[in-house]
């Protein structure tokens, strides 16, 4: 299981939907008390978590999973590093870094190369499937995906 970890809501939904499209199993914390209840009760193997959010930071969530010795691989997506977090080694506790906004795709790419599992072999396309409403499996993740980054106050983020 993923833990897709960020504050901002239209960017977690936005790279939720993206990831489920892809088969991944995931759940969404919008900031780091939701993001360590989740991960205490579901221990997930793989998380995707903001550095910077209003009650914390995505290095006190891979200090916390790093002390109880899980074995959890963790990427930290910055938009503040400005170069210092994006350029040699990660963080202790930290798998990877990147610099956002990150593309799904890269996102999908870059946890595959860490050795994720599972969903669609990134770069193939599987045949559309039809829903019961014949929208295609591809045209409901399209439309899903503008949904989950059109903010309600009408700013595309």
């Amino acid at each position: 299981m993923l833990l897709l970890v960020d504050d901002e809501e239209g960017l977690r939904r936005g790279l939720a939907v993206y990831l489920r499209h892809r088969g991944l199993s995931l759940r969404e914390a919008g900031g780091l008390a939701e993001a360590l209840a989740l991960a205490g009760k579901h221990r997930p193997g793989w998380v995707v978590t903001d550095l910077k959010m209003a009650d914390g930071s995505g290095l006190d969530l891979a200090a916390w999973l790093a002390a109880r010795s899980w074995p959890s691989r963790v990427v930290l997506m910055t938009g503040y590093a400005g170069g210092s977090l994006l350029e040699g080694a990660p963080p202790t506790g930290v798998d990877l870094v990147l610099e956002k906004p990150v593309r799904p795709d890269l996102l999908v790419e870059k946890l595959a190369s860490l050795g994720l599992r599972g969903g669609a072999p990134v770069g193939t396309a599987s045949p559309p499937r039809r829903g019961e409403e014949g929208e295609s499996r591809a045209a409901r993740a399209r439309r899903e995906l503008r949904q989950a980054l059109w903010a309600s106050d009408g700013v595309w983020r």
